[in-house]
């Protein structure tokens, strides 16, 4: 064990650490995302994380996140099918996806964000258990953030 991140009140659903290891996204059932520094040092051999921001707009559990700080974006889905999208180093509100009710509310599986930040997709895991004798409809490409 290295080091105990303790600010999440409940378990953390979801972890993604940016390609360059210097922010880390939690989310959990707290309904929480949470962007984490990592420090790297030469003197130190495991990385030193510490909380950057709390970020509390979802109102479900966190099941997935994304970070692009290259884009200076982190999105994050929960079981609901909303997207939101934040800025990663003020935590500033950019965005939310929404599901349509024609699809109702999914558990959001992998958002993404096309490399210029023009396009973004999220997907929905098919559901094998449904109680209906109807297929559940494919899940669309997502819209498009402009």
């Amino acid at each position: 064990l290295v080091q105990t991140m303790t600010l999440h009140t409940g378990p953390v659903e979801c972890v993604a650490l940016c390609g360059a290891g210097a922010v880390l996204a939690t989310g959990g059932q707290d309904t929480n995302l949470v962007l984490w520094a990592v420090e790297y040092s030469e003197h130190i051999q495991a990385p030193m994380v510490t909380p950057l921001h709390v970020i509390t707009r979802h109102c479900a559990t966190v099941a997935c996140v994304w970070l692009c700080p290259a884009l200076n974006v982190v999105a994050s889905g929960d079981v609901r099918g909303t997207v939101l999208l934040h800025r990663i180093h003020d935590r500033g509100y950019e965005g939310c996806i929404m599901p349509t009710p024609a699809t109702g509310p999914a558990r959001v599986s992998s958002p993404s964000i096309s490399p210029n930040g023009r396009h973004s997709s999220c997907t929905s895991p098919c559901q094998s258990h449904s109680p209906s004798p109807t297929p559940s409809p494919a899940p669309s490409p997502g819209p498009i953030v402009q």
